[in-house]
């Protein structure tokens, strides 16, 4: 697959998660997105959604056996992988060796049932938010294979960002006008850092200062409530700010 058709599969996830009736609608577009760059088994978890009264949010497609054992034994509280996505800005790759080098008990425990279900191999894209809240998609392969090419790890974490800010925007009742607004001149400045612009390209093209450009960047981060410009344009696209 070339870039240009997995950015085209990026545009299709945006439409369907936008378009989507139900968040059940956005699950299976998740599900596909993932399918297409090479991932079959994955799960998306939110602990403390603000709008659920479960306890952590859980999009997975891994078998029902472990689904079930995960959260009965609360494994998220000890979950290696998921411990160190919590403190990593991008997406981490991770094998069960590397994992394993721990000596506590419950890690070594989840490492090893992970391994009867054919996982040794993860990829997590960490998402935080301004207010401290967190969530991660991970991706898990078996042990043969390793995680995603640099390409894949990119389109990864870039549709985590959209599912995980179009599934919120969905439940949590978010829109421009729940929001604090942006300014057509931070929407402006959004799009072209969307269309790969740097900095210093929109500031040129824009006849602004590098310095103000940074200013915009960052009050729309404030305002959207994301941590970084990529996380801040996702959600612009996810509120409607943003067209592709």
């Amino acid at each position: 697959m070339c870039p240009e058709e997995e950015m085209d599969d990026t545009s299709l996830l945006l439409e369907r998660l936008t378009s989507a009736d139900t968040p059940h609608d956005m699950n299976l577009a998740l599900a596909e997105f993932l399918q297409v760059i090479g991932v079959e088994r994955f799960a998306y978890v939110a602990p403390n959604p603000s709008t659920s009264l479960l306890r952590t949010w859980y999009v997975t497609n891994y078998e029902e056996e472990w689904t079930s054992r995960y959260t009965e034994q609360n494994y998220l509280a000890c979950d290696p992988l998921y411990q160190l996505a919590r403190s990593s800005r991008m997406p981490i790759s991770y094998s069960a060796d590397q994992l394993g080098k721990s000596d506590n008990r419950k890690e070594k425990e989840i490492l090893f049932l992970a391994n009867d279900f054919g996982m040794g191999n993860w990829l997590a894209a960490p998402i935080h938010g301004h207010n401290g809240k967190f969530a991660s998609l991970i991706a898990a392969f078996p042990s043969e294979r390793r995680s995603l090419d640099t390409t894949g790890k990119y389109l990864f974490f870039l549709g985590a960002l959209y599912f995980h800010h179009a599934l919120w925007a969905r439940l949590d009742g978010d829109s421009p006008t729940h929001q604090r607004p942006l300014s057509s001149q931070q929407v402006e400045i959004l799009a072209w850092a969307a269309a790969g612009k740097s900095k210093w390209d929109i500031s040129d093209i824009l006849t602004k200062s590098q310095d103000l450009i940074r200013q915009e960047v960052a009050a729309a981060g404030r305002a959207l409530g994301t941590f970084n410009l990529t996380s801040t344009i996702a959600k612009a696209y996810a509120l409607g700010y943003l067209k592709r």
